[in-house]
């Protein structure tokens, strides 16, 4: 809740070491909503370890870091910061496993953003693409998985909307709409799959309650 992150190294015996680094980040006149506070997200790393990606939802970016394991000091270095237009709220975010591109989900407005991944880590906005249908309904969007073939691509949006969605992953990374359907429930926080792809759970944190979807593999679409 105070916007940092801190890193430790592992000793061999898989026990901590005291704090190394610490980064923080600092709050801003674009900081949205959430009392205006600086708080970090998610933290996630490239595939080929090199960068540790950072979503902070209340300074509306998007951080990136260059990865140093051998450095003792300072591992991580900051190579730039993605402001998030329209107060979107950087929540989850997930890199294809060739990790060229990265899949963005944003919290308060619940759009998708499709980032190419330059060779040296930078990130280039190549779409966004909006999840919520009614533009009434308040939005909450909260969860993001490909599926394992990569195909496709799901998010979750809780508010008043509570649905999922259904995206396609074209060749060159950009994402093209199917389907969007109840969670039937109130509340989607997350969802996982099956290993076999077959099956799709939701967590619907408010009705307490989980759905069950059987997924086409062929199309994406999901049916309960």
């Amino acid at each position: 809740g105070n916007g940092t992150m801190s890193i430790l190294n592992r000793n061999t015996e898989c026990s901590l070491t005291a704090v190394i680094q610490t980064i923080v980040h600092k709050p801003k006149t674009t900081c949205v909503n959430q009392s205006e506070q600086t708080h970090v997200h998610q933290t996630v790393f490239s595939p080929n370890g090199k960068w540790l990606i950072v979503n902070n939802l209340g300074t509306n970016c998007v951080y990136s870091y260059r990865y140093l394991p051998y450095d003792r000091n300072q591992p991580l270095q900051l190579m730039e910061e993605n402001k998030i237009k329209n107060q979107g709220g950087p929540r989850h975010a997930v890199f294809t496993k060739n990790g060229k591109f990265l899949y963005l989900l944003n919290e308060l407005n619940a759009t998708l953003i499709a980032f190419e991944v330059k060779p040296e880590g930078r990130l280039n906005n190549i779409q966004e693409v909006s999840l919520a249908e009614n533009p009434n309904l308040k939005n909450g969007a909260a969860d993001i998985h490909l599926s394992v073939d990569e195909k496709y691509l799901y998010a979750t949006n809780r508010g008043e909307a509570n649905t999922i969605s259904c995206l396609q992953v074209q060749k060159n990374g950009m994402l093209a709409k199917k389907s969007i359907i109840s969670t039937n429930g109130n509340g989607p926080r997350n969802f996982a799959m099956s290993p076999d792809g077959i099956f799709l759970l939701i967590g619907n944190q408010k009705s307490d309650n989980i759905t069950i979807y059987q997924r086409d593999n062929s199309s994406g679409e999901l049916q309960s």
